[in-house]
């Protein structure tokens, strides 16, 4: 039982990094700190900090000792490079999760009685009265004006062949010099892009239709009337039977709450069998 004493929760932990080889990129990095813990999101910075170096930011998830973790990724070396970590200047207070003590639970024991109840009659107690029907329930409605936002006239709507992919189209683009084109996870299979620069993105498609298809199914135009209607999760399933670890089982799990996009290469590979990492698309249902 606890004792209602404040428990610090096990959250995520973010640290800055810098002095890393120039060609080096955020899944080459990922593969670095991945040794260190659960990584679960590194990025690297387009711009320079005031040295002019390159720089970015890593998160951790379960993290116990904090402080422990910031020496060692701090004394990591690649190559000739010793990379240098620290903790974010600005960070979120922790916030501490408090537990109450547990009331008496007294069980409830229920009779068999001459009158017959319905489903519903008994988990309210066995008592006859009305059921909740759909009506009943409360949904909330927000009524927004819409504003036109100029800066979407510019941007382009792309539908990816595939999700893993949108890291290498970034790493594209920037190899390519077109450092100015954003690339920005929308939901799902959709991305938008976006660039300062009148004109660009249109130009790149038309010059580069091979290599967009090799990545697109479609690029449209913005549309005001846009809404994704899809998300893509990545969810931990524990406790699946090893004689049971296929994708034929992995494909069905997905199959109970969308479709199964992917599976994480450690779930392929069996490295990690405390749990299968799958990546499942789900339908979001806009009224």
């Amino acid at each position: 039982m606890w004792d209602g004493r404040s428990l610090r929760v096990m959250a995520e932990a973010s640290f800055f990094f810098t002095n890393f080889p120039n060609d080096f990129q955020e899944k080459d990095l990922w593969r670095v700190f991945q040794h260190w813990g659960r990584v679960v999101d590194v990025f690297i910075s387009r711009k320079l900090n005031a040295r002019k170096k390159r720089f970015g930011f890593v998160k951790f998830h379960e993290v116990k000792d904090e402080y422990a973790l910031e020496k060692q990724l701090d004394s990591i070396w690649i190559g000739t490079w010793k990379l240098q970590a620290n903790k974010p200047k600005y960070r979120r207070q922790e916030k501490l999760l408090h537990i109450p003590r547990s009331p008496t639970l007294h069980r409830k024991v229920w009779k068999q009685k001459n009158q017959q109840c319905s489903y519903a009659q008994v988990v309210t107690g066995g008592k006859a009265g009305r059921v909740q029907k759909e009506e009943d329930v409360f949904l909330p409605h927000v009524r927004v004006n819409a504003e036109t936002s100029f800066w979407l006239e510019r941007c382009f709507i792309g539908k990816m062949l595939r999700a893993s992919d949108v890291q290498k189209i970034k790493e594209n683009f920037i190899l390519g010099g077109f450092n100015s084109v954003r690339v920005r996870i929308l939901g799902g299979m959709f991305v938008l892009l976006s660039s300062e620069e009148e004109g660009q993105i249109k130009r790149l498609i038309a010059d580069n239709k091979e290599w967009f298809e090799g990545f697109f199914e479609s690029i449209v135009p913005w549309d005001d009337p846009f809404a994704v209607s899809e998300k893509i999760v990545w969810f931990r399933c524990r406790g699946i039977p090893l004689a049971l670890w296929s994708n034929q089982c992995f494909e069905r799990i997905g199959a109970l709450l969308g479709k199964l996009v992917e599976v994480d290469e450690r779930t392929i590979s069996k490295e990690v069998l405390e749990y299968a990492r799958l990546s499942i698309r789900i339908p979001l249902a806009w009224r």
